[in-house]
């Protein structure tokens, strides 16, 4: 994992908000996050979205007036396109990053879902200005729908550990978009985890928690599997031990 300081997550709103609604909207957890280490940095959509397409189109915040709101694509065009997208997202990396992980909801999850299937090839960026990406964490999110990027997922799958959840009273995204999402990262480095509420991200201190347990995981997982110099290594028996250990905490995180 790279060190504190250049620990940076990209946090990517949904649709029918803004980098400062969702900044706020995450406040809990992004506390958590700092506490880890981390530095959370929220883009802003490029989409400046009409008052009537805020109401009408599954805005993921109730609208408020005379705050403007953004999507990173209007799905209720018919021929909408993510280009506008991808290159506000390739400047504000070059300007703001690199970074180690993405946290998305909604509609920013499921842009995020699918930088995971290339993040550098797709925006054009060298390894040094965007290394590997070293984690996922979804909330309330589905693959791209049109067929060109939803056929993405399955001819360059995502490789790096995900956290996905889910609300189970959720009625924007059903539960078998954000299965049909969690299904194509890696089946041994993937959790699937559900709130009791709706379309939102809980701030809960309980399900703050649970996050950041699984980050302290993924955080000690690397660093079992990095070889310690110039002290010997760990015995062929240590290591697994701990891998176990680790990973009966991430099965036992459960509903929030």
């Amino acid at each position: 994992m790279s060190n504190s300081a250049d620990r940076k997550i990209l946090a990517l709103h949904g649709f029918a908000q803004s980098d400062a609604i969702f900044c706020s909207k995450t406040g809990g957890l992004r506390k958590e996050l700092i506490k880890l280490g981390y530095e959370v940095c929220y883009p802003c959509g490029p989409v400046k979205l009409k008052r009537s397409d805020a109401n009408s189109f599954q805005a993921e915040t109730p609208p408020v007036q005379d705050i403007d709101v953004y999507g990173w694509y209007n799905a209720k065009e018919q021929n909408y396109s993510i280009e506008t997208a991808l290159e506000s997202l390739r400047d504000y990396i070059i300007k703001n990053g690199p970074f180690v992980g993405i946290l998305g909801f909604s509609q920013g999850c499921a842009l995020g879902g699918y930088l995971c299937t290339g993040i550098r090839d797709i925006l054009g960026l060298t390894e040094e200005q965007q290394p590997d990406l070293e984690f996922f964490i979804g909330f309330s999110g589905y693959r791209l729908p049109p067929k060109e990027l939803y056929d993405r997922f399955d001819q360059h799958p995502p490789t790096i550990p995900s956290l996905h959840i889910m609300g189970e009273l959720d009625t924007v995204t059903e539960e078998s978009r954000v299965q049909e999402l969690y299904d194509c990262f890696p089946i041994e480095s993937r959790t699937l985890l559900k709130h009791a509420g709706g379309h939102f991200v809980p701030n809960s201190k309980s399900f703050v928690a649970k996050v950041a347990t699984w980050i302290r995981a993924l955080n000690y997982l690397s660093s079992a599997s990095i070889p310690p110099t110039p002290n010997p290594p760990q015995s062929a028996e240590e290591t697994p031990a701990l891998e176990d250990e680790l990973m009966d905490i991430i099965d036992s995180l459960g509903t929030a």
